[in-house]
């Protein structure tokens, strides 16, 4: 039953970011981020244990600044994820930069040579 009020509460989340502009969706999501990191109590201790395993060496600070980040960009990735139904070829360009020495030509050769790609973000 829990995981149905949480499914159900995460669509419902989804659907109001959607229709949020982007800046205030954005605004919205680091605020819920943040309050559930101190609500979470559980998922909170669970990206403790995470983090001292991974980075045994950091400090508490150090780890709590971590998993105050990883709250704010699975918050983020909800964002992104409402976003996806609304994106068109026509304002996708207005959301993404390209690099047209590496990426974009890298695509097209990928793409002409019917070859699949990996992207990868940072």
């Amino acid at each position: 039953m829990l995981s149905y009020v949480t499914y159900s509460a995460v669509r419902l989340a989804a659907l109001c970011l959607r229709l949020l502009p982007r800046a205030a969706g954005t605004a919205v999501v680091r605020l819920l981020a943040w309050l559930v990191y101190f609500l979470d109590a559980r998922h909170r201790h669970i990206a403790d244990v995470n983090l001292r395993i991974a980075f045994p060496h950091l400090s508490r600070k150090g780890r709590i600044r971590i998993a105050r980040k990883s709250f704010q960009n699975t918050g983020m990735n909800l964002l992104e994820i409402s976003r996806l139904p609304g994106l068109t070829p026509r304002n996708v360009a207005s959301l993404v930069d390209y690099d047209p020495d590496f990426g974009l030509n890298q695509y097209a050769a990928a793409r002409g040579r019917g070859k699949g790609i990996l992207y990868l973000t940072g």
